[in-house]
C-alpha cells in the first residue's frame, strides 16, 4: 500500500477498512481487525467507530474500539502510570502519614478538612 510506504497511518486504516469489506467473509475480517487497532492508536475514533461496527455485523467478537496506549490516558492517570513504572507498587508510605492501613480509608482520609468537620458533627 503507498499509505504505509508515506507513513500515513489514517490512511492506512481507511484503506484496510476499504479492503476487509470489499473482500468480505472471512478474507476480510484480518484487514479490519488491523485497520480498528491502527485506528484506535491514531485516536481516529470515527474510523475506529466503522471498523468496530463492520466487525460486528460479521459477527466478529471485538474489543472497544476506544482510543489505546499513552496518548489516552488523562494527566491524572499519566502520573499514577509514570510513579508505578519507577517502582511504586504500594501506598505503604501514603497509609503511614495517614495513619491508615487500607485503601478503603484513603476516601475518607482524602477528604477536605472542613468537609471532614462537618462529616464528624
Amino acid at each position: 500500500m503507498h499509505a504505509r510506504r508515506w507513513g500515513a497511518p489514517s490512511a492506512v486504516a481507511i484503506a484496510l477498512g476499504a479492503l476487509g469489506i470489499a473482500t468480505g467473509g472471512a478474507d476480510g475480517i484480518e484487514p479490519l481487525r488491523e485497520g480498528l487497532e491502527l485506528t484506535r492508536r491514531c485516536g481516529a475514533a470515527a474510523l475506529a467507530k466503522r471498523a468496530y461496527d463492520e466487525l460486528q455485523a460479521s459477527g466478529e467478537r471485538v474489543c472497544r474500539y476506544t482510543p489505546i496506549g499513552v496518548e489516552s490516558l488523562t494527566p491524572s492517570e499519566r502520573r499514577v502510570a509514570e510513579l508505578a513504572a519507577t517502582g511504586l507498587t504500594n501506598l505503604a508510605a501514603v497509609y503511614d502519614k495517614l495513619g491508615i492501613h487500607a485503601r478503603h480509608q484513603l476516601p475518607d482520609e482524602l477528604r477536605e478538612p472542613a468537609e471532614a468537620a462537618v462529616t464528624a458533627r
